[in-house]
């Protein structure tokens, strides 16, 4: 009996144990089965998620599932920036989309940033013509002031040079002949020797002062300076010219961006060369212009060229009011050419008469009539 009852509990203990081993077997196995399908859904997840993104990121080796498995951290790289699951909108914002060619296609993003380019060189062929022109047309400005101021110091100094050379060559003749002439006209010598030593005295004191005032050597130098200035206005209008044609944006329009751009940096670099040139030479030649111009001489000739300008621009409309007038008489007098001939049913042509001098060319035809082509 002791021995049944020792097997009762025996089986009964080991009934129990393998019970609860079964269970907690059992828990084990259903706490591995959710965890595992956790992760797979986690991995799904995460899969999905990293096809969805379009990011620009170098590639990973292997897949999430094999680095989960592999416990190994995704430390490969890192994005810097928000994902576009955070911004969904980040790449319509950066490359707006663009309407679709007339064949049906669409550009890419690295097509429309090749547009941008393109454009890109445009603005900056835009800023750097403005720049260069800016540069030019200042000295451009500066100089012909100066040379005008130049113009009129020296015209003041030319009129008062010929008025004492013009005053000596006179007073010169006019003493020879009374010198020849006194006995003819019955002049006394005292009268003769008196004017002829005046006009000589005269002579002697103009030439004097003009040596001691360097007359002649001042328009020498103003005249040098002169042409070294028109020299320089040269230079200057010569890069306008080049400028020029790249004035007009249509120029542009049907171009190549690039190639036209690469164009334009081959006339950059000689109109800057020549810039550098033309600023050099400037900077002698205002040196030389302030020993000559002094701030009372500056003053004096912007006024008078003021006054001239004021008078010229009086004479220009006074003129222009009299072509107004003559081109309404021409005007009218056509008009009324027209209605007669009109009434009386003529044929009038213009320029029937030509001279051999007026042909433009030597075509034989008429440009307006194609049946003598």
């Amino acid at each position: 009996m002791t021995d049944l009852s020792n097997n009762t509990t025996n089986n009964t203990t080991n009934n129990t144990t393998n019970n609860t081993s079964n269970n907690t077997s059992n828990d084990d196995n259903v706490l591995f089965i959710s965890t595992s399908n956790a992760i797979e859904n986690l991995v799904n997840n995460d899969d999905s998620t990293q096809a969805s993104e379009n990011t620009n990121d170098f590639p990973r080796p292997g897949t999430v599932r094999e680095r989960i498995s592999n416990f190994q951290q995704d430390t490969s790289s890192e994005v810097s920036g928000p994902s576009e699951i955070a911004y969904p909108n980040a790449t319509s914002r950066l490359f707006p989309e663009v309407p679709p060619t007339p064949d049906g296609t669409t550009l890419t993003p690295s097509a429309h940033r090749g547009l941008s380019n393109g454009n890109d060189k445009f603005n900056i062929f835009k800023n750097e013509y403005i720049a260069i022109r800016s540069n030019n047309l200042h000295v451009l400005k500066e100089s012909k002031e100066c040379k005008r101021l130049l113009d009129l110091k020296y015209n003041d100094l030319l009129f008062m040079i010929n008025n004492i050379q013009t005053s000596v060559i006179f007073t010169s003749t006019i003493s020879g002949f009374l010198q020849a002439t006194k006995i003819q006209f019955s002049v006394s010598e005292i009268a003769v020797s008196i004017v002829s030593i005046s006009i000589a005295t005269y002579i002697s004191l103009v030439l004097s002062i003009s040596k001691y005032y360097a007359l002649d050597e001042l328009k020498e130098r103003i005249q040098l300076l002169r042409e070294k200035y028109s020299l320089l206005l040269n230079e200057i209008d010569y890069n306008m010219d080049k400028l020029g044609p790249w004035s007009m944006k249509r120029v542009w329009k049907y171009e190549d961006h690039e190639s036209k751009y690469l164009e334009w940096m081959e006339d950059k670099e000689d109109i800057n060369n020549r810039y550098n040139e033309i600023v050099n030479t400037k900077k002698d030649l205002v040196t030389e212009y302030e020993c000559i111009m002094d701030t009372k001489s500056r003053n004096h000739y912007h006024i008078q060229n003021k006054k001239l300008n004021l008078k010229n621009k009086e004479k220009i409309y006074e003129w222009e009011k009299k072509e107004v007038v003559l081109e309404t008489t021409i005007a009218k007098d056509k008009k009324a050419t027209k209605e007669r001939a009109k009434l009386e049913q003529l044929d009038l042509r213009r320029n029937s008469i030509m001279l051999s001098t007026e042909e433009l060319d030597n075509w034989s035809f008429d440009a307006d009539d194609w049946t003598s082509v």
